[in-house]
């Protein structure tokens, strides 16, 4: 699923001059997302474009990530800008947010609810005035033990 939301966003990230590399950290478990997680996640790499207006770099990376005693699979989206970053951390899921003359934020709102009905949560965090980080976790069933294979 991961590799199929990449391939129909590398163009788009291209024709932006972002540079995209994505990162698998360790094999994943299979889980049962739906075309609604598919969409929430291209609408965080269109939030990504909207960052980037100048070009950049985009580096997905995935792996395993322990909350006590429950696992997720973990998505960071590493969005790193040549200039300063249009956008306060604050702001992001805000519904009317608009950066670099792109309306944002309702589509921002609706994945974030997108995720919470997949057990998921996602955050957004500034590392430095050029760089952000949305962070999505989605929880791997309890039951969910069976061969690992990717998202």
């Amino acid at each position: 699923m991961l590799a199929e939301v990449i391939r129909v966003s590398e163009r788009e990230l291209a024709e932006h001059g972002i540079q995209l590399t994505v990162l698998l950290r360790e094999p994943l478990p299979r889980l049962c997302l739906d075309w609604q997680f598919r969409s929430a996640l291209k609408r965080v790499i269109e939030f990504s474009c909207a960052l980037l207006p100048q070009g950049g770099q985009l580096q997905i990376e995935a792996g395993l990530h322990w909350v006590e005693h429950d696992r997720y699979v973990e998505l960071k989206l590493i969005n790193a800008s040549p200039t300063q970053l249009n956008v306060e951390g604050n702001d992001v899921f805000r519904p009317f947010l608009k950066v670099n003359d792109c309306r944002v934020g309702l589509s921002m709102a609706v994945a974030r609810q997108v995720l919470r009905r997949h057990f998921g949560k996602i955050a957004f965090r500034q590392e430095h005035r050029n760089r952000g980080v949305f962070s999505i976790l989605i929880k791997v069933p309890a039951e969910n033990k069976g061969p690992q294979a990717s998202i």
